[in-house]
């Protein structure tokens, strides 16, 4: 008996780690992720479209009001900040507060979903971390990507945030990129698990931990084309 729990404990850490680094919960409290090892390179590759073509748009980045990871939003905002000219905004759940970018030295506000209108944003990236679990039932968060959805706008998520996506119901009979522990969670909802590093399904863009350069690269090649 005592063997099983030491085997469920080394899993649920694994799943942790796997997903961008322990898990965090608000700022004040815990050690925060290192930098994630995606940093962006000094010059934009040739592979990304101009920063130019996306002056005047705007793309959130949600994340959990715990246990997000550091590694995976900082992958995501600073790929997104150097490869666009686009309006980032970040937002969750339940209160705001800031998220220290230790790439940039700066801290980033985070707002609350309730006060963005969907129809304002040209495409929303979920964050990785075990408190994407937070949002699987939150009928604001699945309604919001549900309107961005009917409206054809690009809905991302990394390692854990295609789960919620597919809570959404907005990707049934369809697969997602993702962390493989989720599999059959992703079941559960109707959608089917891909091992692609990175998959783009028309407007949904999902990928696994650790990919945060690439799904900001197949986002902004998707938005471009839609122009």
């Amino acid at each position: 008996m005592k063997r099983k729990y030491i085997v469920l404990f080394f899993l649920a850490l694994f799943v942790l780690v796997g997903c961008g680094g322990v898990q965090t919960p608000l700022p004040d409290t815990g050690e925060q992720d290192p930098p994630d090892s995606e940093t962006p390179p000094s010059t934009p590759n040739d592979d990304f479209p101009e920063p130019e073509e996306f002056a005047g748009m705007r793309i959130a980045i949600l994340v959990a009001p715990s246990r997000w990871s550091q590694s995976e939003f900082e992958g995501l905002y600073n790929n997104l900040a150097h490869y666009s000219h686009a309006q980032l905004i970040v937002i969750t759940t339940n209160q705001e507060f800031t998220l220290p970018n230790s790439e940039t030295g700066e801290d980033v506000e985070v707002i609350l979903i309730d006060d963005v209108d969907p129809a304002s944003l040209d495409a929303i990236i979920i964050n990785g971390g075990s408190g994407v679990d937070l949002f699987y039932e939150h009928e604001m968060v699945l309604s919001f990507l549900v309107t961005m959805d009917k409206q054809g706008k690009i809905i991302s998520g990394v390692c854990g945030g295609p789960n919620v996506i597919a809570a959404a119901g907005i990707v049934e009979g369809r697969k997602v990129a993702g962390h493989y522990f989720y599999e059959s969670l992703l079941e559960s909802y109707g959608s089917g698990y891909a091992r692609d590093p990175v998959l783009v399904d028309g407007n949904i863009v999902t990928g696994q931990a650790g990919r945060e350069r690439g799904i900001v690269r197949a986002v902004l090649k998707v938005l471009a084309d839609k122009q």
